[in-house]
Formats: structure tokens, C-alpha cells, sequence
């Protein structure tokens, strides 16, 4: 049996603390998964929130510089594909299109890939319509942590196929 684990990033830059405290916060999380990627070359990282990116844009180049070669190399995914990972449940269905599209325009500008991995690790609950949402913005997997079992029972398992057809 093989088993893979990716460490990646859950950032709530300005939950309990100010924006520049968030800044500092995405910073260093991304200047130390850089150190460990150059630390153990076996070793994948992903990130989400294209707002991040754009920080670390404007307040370190070189450590831009850094991602992008690791993005490159494909160790280093972008996940989510949204601008700031979102509440699903409030925001309008043109919000989140349009944190699609900016979130796209910005990877594929500076990166050269966008994310086709929908990321709301830390969402309360889902909409009806996000497979659809998802799927028309260019979105084939979505990965989510809550409801957890303890906090939803009703869910049939942990893994399962949620999907969008399309109207026909």
C-alpha cells in the first residue's frame, strides 16, 4: 500500500487578526514550504486563495519567484481557484463566477496554469447549485472538509461522486 500525503495551506488571514497580521501570516507559510520543498525534493505543496499570490507578489518578489519555479516543476498545486476561499453558502452564484475568472486570469498570467481542484477546506455547508458552479467554471474535483460526520450524519459516506450534468 502506498499512501501520499500533501501538505498544503489553510490561511483565515483576517479572522482574528488585521490584514498586514495576514499578510505576515501567508508569508511565512509560504516562505517555509518553499525551505521544505528545497528540503526534501520527494516533497508536493499545495496552496489556495489567488489573493495570497498577489501578496506575495507586491511583498516578495523573490519568494514569488520561488513558487513559480516550484509551480513549474509541479510541485507546488494551486488549489481552490478562487480569489479567497469563499463561504458557499452566502455569496451570489456572480460572485463566485467572478472570483473564478479573476482567480483564472491571475494564474494563467503569472503562472501559466490554472486550477481545475475547487478547495473549501473550512466552509459550513454547500449549496445545491456549486456542482454546477464549479462545473461551469472549468472545475473537475472539489475538495471540502465540513460537515465532518460529527457534524453531519446524514452524509452516506466521506467519498462520493457529486455532479453536474447539465441541462439537456
Amino acid at each position: 500500500m502506498r499512501i501520499h500525503l500533501v501538505p498544503n495551506s489553510h490561511i483565515d488571514p483576517v479572522w482574528l487578526c488585521d490584514k498586514y497580521e495576514g499578510i505576515d501570516e501567508v508569508l511565512a507559510t509560504f516562505r517555509s514550504a518553499c525551505d521544505r520543498l528545497e528540503e526534501y525534493p520527494e516533497l508536493t505543496f499545495s496552496a489556495s486563495s489567488l489573493q495570497f499570490y498577489e501578496w506575495v507578489l507586491e511583498y516578495d518578489r523573490p519568494l514569488f519567484e520561488r513558487i513559480k519555479k516550484n509551480i513549474a516543476a509541479g510541485r507546488w498545486e494551486i488549489v481552490g481557484g478562487w480569489w479567497v476561499e469563499s463561504d458557499s453558502n452566502l455569496p451570489s452564484e456572480a460572485s463566485m463566477r467572478k472570483q473564478a475568472k479573476l482567480s483564472k486570469a491571475f494564474s494563467l498570467k503569472h503562472f501559466g496554469v490554472s486550477s481545475d481542484v475547487a478547495y473549501l477546506p473550512d466552509t459550513f455547508g454547500h449549496p445545491a447549485t456549486l456542482p454546477m458552479i464549479l462545473s461551469e467554471t472549468g472545475f473537475k474535483y472539489f475538495i471540502f472538509c465540513r460537515p465532518g460526520a460529527h457534524e453531519n450524519s446524514d452524509l452516506p459516506s466521506n467519498l462520493f461522486w457529486w455532479e453536474y450534468k447539465g441541462c439537456k
